[in-house]
C-alpha cells in the first residue's frame, strides 16, 4: 500500500530547497520473529489441507462434463504455509508498526500542493511483493511581503508620487536580502 506525509515549508525553504527530516509510521519486518509471523525457536509448517500451495481444488461431475473450481485455501488463507505458535510481539503477521525517520530533499520552487515519491517507501509488501511508495504532499506557508504567481515573486510596494515621476533610489526587499 502507498503512504502519504504532509509537509509544510516556510516560504523561503520552498524558493531556495531544504532538506527536511520527518517521521511516518508504517509497518516494519517484526524484529522479534523476522518476519517468519512464529514464535522464535519455532517456524510455520506446510499446510496440510492445499499442501502449500495456497489453494485448493474441487471438482463436480455435472451432466455437461467435469467442473474444476479453484478457491484460496480456508486453513492457510493462500500463503500455504499454517503458524502453530505465533509470534506474541506481531499475532502472527509477520510485520509491527513502528515510527521511521525519513529525510526528503526538496527541490527548489516548489509550490503548495506539489507531490514528491519516495519510490518502496510505503508500507511493505505481502505475500513477497514490493513496498508501496510514500508521497509527500507540500504545504508552504506565506510570506508576510512576498506573494507568488506560478514561478515569478511579486511584492507591493509603495511609493509617492514625486518618486514615480521624477524618478528615485529606494530600498527594496528581495527574498535575500535588500537590493538599491
Amino acid at each position: 500500500a502507498d503512504l502519504s506525509h504532509s509537509l509544510t515549508l516556510t516560504f523561503e525553504e520552498a524558493v531556495f530547497g531544504v532538506e527536511k527530516e520527518f517521521e511516518i509510521t508504517r509497518d516494519e519486518v517484526c524484529s522479534t520473529c523476522q518476519g517468519s509471523g512464529a514464535e522464535p525457536g519455532t517456524s510455520p509448517t506446510r499446510c496440510s489441507t492445499c499442501g502449500g500451495r495456497g489453494e485448493v481444488r474441487q471438482t463436480r461431475q455435472t451432466f455437461l462434463g467435469s467442473m474444476v473450481q479453484v478457491t484460496t485455501c480456508p486453513t492457510c488463507g493462500g500463503s500455504g504455509e499454517v503458524i502453530s505458535s505465533p509470534c506474541t510481539a506481531c499475532r502472527g503477521r509477520g510485520l509491527e508498526r513502528r515510527t521511521v525517520k525519513k529525510t526528503v530533499a526538496i527541490p527548489a520552487g516548489v509550490d503548495k500542493g506539489t507531490q514528491i515519491r519516495l519510490a518502496g517507501e510505503g508500507q511493505h509488501g505481502t505475500n513477497g511483493g514490493p513496498n508501496g511508495n510514500l508521497y509527500i504532499e507540500i504545504n508552504v506557508h506565506d510570506h508576510k511581503f512576498f506573494r507568488r504567481r506560478e514561478n515569478d515573486l511579486l511584492l507591493d510596494l509603495n511609493i509617492n508620487i514625486a518618486q514615480a515621476v521624477l524618478g528615485a533610489d529606494i530600498e527594496v526587499p528581495t527574498i535575500d536580502g535588500t537590493t538599491r
